[in-house]
């Protein structure tokens, strides 16, 4: 698929690069972003009209007579007139000592006016939100964060980064 895409107008979601054993059986949908229509969802080439502006996800499994392939993923910027779209850009340490604060930053992101951290891996911490996200994990760990972005109206495509957390006393 196209890497961005005018907003009402449809867009083509190509799988015909499959190949398989025997017949292929193909199924499309959506599994991230705003609303959007998608037809032909069962053929090698879909459509997709997205409904608004941000960011999309689509999903592609092929079957064939041995079975089913692993999931293939696209991601589609709906765009409104030309205007851009949010983009999260997040960073932070890739190491950190149990106890110590953490910041999260995701100030390279562009067209944010506001920045929401979402935790989705490790032991559960408190995450103080902002432009600089700030946590202090208690026990060690791998911490992974996903960043995303919004100018009020439309949201950006998660941004991720992980922070391996250590006793201070380990290597």
């Amino acid at each position: 698929a196209p890497v961005t895409a005018a907003v009402d107008v449809p867009v083509t979601l190509d799988g015909t690069g499959s190949s398989g054993t025997g017949g292929l059986g193909y199924a499309w949908r959506q599994v991230s972003g705003p609303a959007a229509g998608l037809t032909r969802g069962d053929r090698a080439a879909a459509t997709a009209v997205l409904f608004a502006p941000g960011s999309y996800e689509f999903e592609l499994v092929v079957s064939d007579l041995a079975g089913t392939s692993v999931p293939s993923r696209v991601r589609v910027a709906g765009r409104a007139r030309n205007a851009p779209i949010p983009v999260a850009a997040a960073s932070a340490p890739a190491a950190a000592i149990a106890g110590d604060l953490v910041l999260l930053d995701g100030r390279a992101s562009t067209g944010a006016m506001r920045h929401r951290w979402t935790q989705v891996e490790g032991p559960w911490v408190t995450v103080e939100q902002g432009e600089v996200g700030v946590f202090r994990p208690a026990v060690p760990g791998v911490y992974g964060f996903e960043l995303e972005v919004d100018d009020g109206a439309v949201r950006s495509a998660p941004a991720r980064v992980n922070v391996v957390v250590k006793n201070g006393t380990e290597n």
